[in-house]
């Protein structure tokens, strides 16, 4: 498996849905720098979005301290700033591109020049390696620029999060790129990989032979994960489904027993982006353990290793993060990130050990202080991720019924089972938030509806739900979005502590997430609603439907005369009342004081079915 790429902003970071902002205020080059040192450590590559040498001068001192740490230097730019022999001679080895169609095409999104520039980088004898991103828009566009990029670069990623992306022109998109692809030496990233309309298979049948012949090739298909994206797919789209690896609805239904959990417990926490796992959440998770009577030890880059027998105190109090303290872990502790922190590690007094993510749990299993006797639990938190550092040693991998799988992910069972992760090794249990950790509600009559976070969502639908809301205003916190009308809000961003006290506040959290088969957008901020008695409001995504229950909110059509109409029933006080307890309801389900219970217990729920 190829080493993980770590994404930096040296300017604006990146808007969902139109690609790269405009930049305004560059970032002081030493905090770049400072931050290229702290994440290259495991990395196999960094990339510095906005990185064009003239927004950027100081591409050589960062491409040198990605090497001090063992990583190579990537840029992501506009090509029209581009010279490169001057890159390749600053050590950039990665240039990732955009193109969004023909010349009339991608200059109407990039502006005048883009199109040619893109052209003579990608035809350039002496440049560094290149990747494409390709917007699944019209499918006219999108086999255009693949054909284009096709015979030129290493890796076309075909991107969902573009204007004008809809599940109809995705999917016909996705078989313009095939055609497109078939015979160059480009890898092929699928991303959003939605079937067609239900109303309309057709382009479905056509593309699963294709998708099949992919497989069959050896096509790269990374971070295809469960799902579909509602209710009532049909046999074809099954098929899909299973020509993508992904799985089918079925799941495992028998609840599982486990012995109680004995001996010493070690839970690993190395740096992790999402800072409300890692700063919050898994602490709290060891604090719960240790209420239950297990002996928990927690070692973390985000809190000094301490022995919860003795103090959880300090840096170890399990609050949500306030936003500089996450960026100042990662810096104070660079020495310890990823596989320095890992191999930093004694595990030889470690009976079982917790690990978060399929990377992790490969280090720790791997290490050489690990006992031949301990045990090891994944909790996968975020779909398949690392799976295949274990898959890689080929068939029969699965190393054996001392390792145990919790997944938040109803719907994944079948590529676990495909992969060859034993049914009776898997666990389920709701997407965990630590409750203690949050605001206490406070709403007030006039409470806002709340759109929150920068998971891919529909910022078209935003605006049109904005303009039809006239009793309650909308507020938006996300990085960036489009203009919204008075007296609707845009506030920018926020900390994790900052986020939730909004949440908190709200009438109800609306997420309106594209509607993709692979996309698990808006889970962790449906968990936090929940956890405060806020109802959600959000598409009728895969994702969503395996975490939002019935009774803790309301799923609708993508579509902003439903979203619109969910908000109106929520309106009414005993309906909000209704919804506030279910959240409720759902969010204690998804406590962490409810996961010690199960992993202390060794009882665990039945793995739900998918309808």
């Amino acid at each position: 498996m190829p080493d993980p790429i770590v994404w930096l902003s040296q300017d604006t970071p990146v808007d969902p849905w139109s690609g790269l902002a405009e930049a305004a205020d560059l970032r002081p080059v030493d905090d770049v720098l400072r931050e290229v040192r702290a994440v290259a450590v495991g990395a196999g590559m960094v990339v510095l979005r906005g990185a064009a040498p003239g927004r950027f001068p100081a591409l050589a001192q960062a491409a040198a301290a990605a090497r001090e740490a063992g990583a190579d230097l990537g840029i992501e730019a506009d090509a029209r700033d581009l010279d490169p022999i001057a890159l390749r001679a600053m050590g950039v080895e990665l240039v990732v591109l955009s193109l969004h169609g023909d010349q009339a095409a991608h200059d109407a999104l990039a502006g005048p020049g883009a199109y040619d520039a893109v052209i003579a980088f990608l035809k350039a004898p002496q440049r560094p390696r290149v990747r494409v991103r390709v917007g699944l828009g019209r499918p006219d566009d999108v086999g255009h620029a693949v054909t284009i990029a096709a015979p030129h670069a290493e890796r076309v990623r075909l991107d969902g999060g573009v204007p004008g992306s809809t599940p109809d022109n995705r999917a016909q998109g996705h078989e313009a790129a095939w055609l497109a692809a078939r015979g160059s030496p480009a890898e092929l990233e699928l991303v959003d990989a939605d079937a067609a309309p239900d109303h309309d298979p057709g382009a479905v049948r056509d593309l699963d032979p294709a998708l099949r012949a992919l497989r069959l090739a050896g096509g790269w298909l990374p971070g295809l994960s469960a799902g579909v994206r509602a209710p009532g797919a049909d046999a074809v789209e099954r098929r899909v489904l299973q020509a993508l690896g992904m799985p089918t609805r079925d799941a495992v239904s028998e609840a599982q027993v486990d012995p109680p959990l004995l001996g010493r417990v070690r839970l690993v926490i190395p740096h992790l982006g999402d800072a409300i796992l890692a700063g919050s959440t898994l602490p709290h998770l060891a604090r719960a353990l240790l209420a239950k009577g297990v002996d928990v030890r927690i070692d973390s880059v985000w809190h000094a290793p301490v022995n919860v027998h003795a103090a959880f105190g300090g840096a170890s109090e399990g609050a949500l993060p306030d936003g500089s303290a996450a960026q100042e872990a990662r810096r104070l502790t660079a020495d310890r990130l990823g596989t320095r922190f890992l191999a930093s590690l004694d595990l030889a007094d470690a009976d079982v050990i917790v690990a978060p993510g399929w990377d992790v749990a490969h280090a720790l299993w791997t290490h050489p202080t690990r006992r031949a006797d301990a045990q090891l639990l994944v909790i996968d938190l975020h779909l398949e991720h690392g799976l295949s550092r274990w898959t890689a040693a080929g068939e029969g991998w699965w190393p054996g019924d001392r390792v145990r799988v919790i997944s938040c992910f109803p719907a994944y069972v079948g590529a676990y089972l495909r992969a060859g992760v034993p049914s009776d090794a898997l666990r389920w249990l709701p997407y965990p938030v630590a409750r203690a950790a949050l605001p206490a509600p406070a709403r007030a009559d006039d409470a806002p509806w709340l759109a929150a976070g920068n998971q891919r969502r529909d910022g078209s639908l935003l605006v049109a739900l904005a303009e039809r809301s006239t009793t309650r205003r909308l507020d938006v916190l996300a990085r960036s979005c489009p203009a919204l009308p008075a007296p609707h809000r845009h506030l920018g961003t926020t900390s994790p502590a900052g986020l939730a006290a909004a949440v908190a506040s709200a009438r109800a959290l609306v997420l309106p997430v594209t509607v993709s088969a692979h996309d698990a957008a808006g889970i962790t901020l449906a968990a936090l609603a929940m956890a405060t008695g806020t109802p959600v409001v959000g598409s009728l995504a895969w994702g969503l439907l395996d975490h939002v229950p019935a009774g803790a909110g309301l799923l609708v059509a993508h579509d902003a005369d439903a979203f619109a109409d969910g908000l109106a029933r929520l309106e009414d006080a005993a309906a909000w009342a209704r919804a506030s307890s279910g959240a409720k309801l759902a969010g204690a389900q998804g406590d962490v004081d409810a996961w010690a219970d199960a992993i202390a217990t060794g009882r665990w729920p039945r793995w739900p079915s998918r309808p």
